[in-house]
């Protein structure tokens, strides 16, 4: 399998999220996951954690820009703030605009201690969510 076919597979299957919302699924290791999708474990992990690195290299190159960093510090954003980011496969994806938006708030407003959640899922559009969104909105902080 080409690495463009594997990071495919990772953005649109995403175990890790769509496991998470079944009974008990919080605790299904990534082990399985992998397994659910046929690669090894450690293509797995080193593969996901490689698309996490590169959403959060975007979030450091646009902070790198001063218009952008100025932006980010206005956001009307009281220190403890919680912000959720709801929607479907374009924000649940491992390197969606929302991943990237938490590692801007993280990089940059991290001493507001803002907390960051995203409840989206990949074939889920945002208004078949909205009756979920109480009881996952507690149990999906990045």
């Amino acid at each position: 399998m080409s690495t463009d076919q594997l990071r495919w597979l990772l953005k649109v299957m995403q175990p890790e999220r769509s496991l998470a919302s079944l009974p008990g699924g919080a605790g299904i290791s990534p082990d399985i996951h992998a397994a659910l999708l046929g690669l090894p474990p450690e293509v797995y992990v080193a593969e996901l954690n490689l698309m996490k690195q590169e959403a959060k290299e975007a979030a450091d190159e646009l902070l790198a820009d001063p218009s952008c960093a100025s932006l980010v510090d206005r956001l009307p954003l009281p220190k403890g703030a919680k912000v959720v980011a709801f929607g479907d496969s374009l924000t649940s994806d491992p390197q969606s605009w929302a991943v990237i938006l938490h590692e801007l708030l993280m990089a940059k407003r991290g001493a507001d201690e803002v907390s960051f959640s995203i409840i989206a899922g990949a074939g889920e559009r945002p208004r078949m969510g909205w009756s979920g969104w109480a009881k996952s909105s507690a149990s999906n902080p990045i």
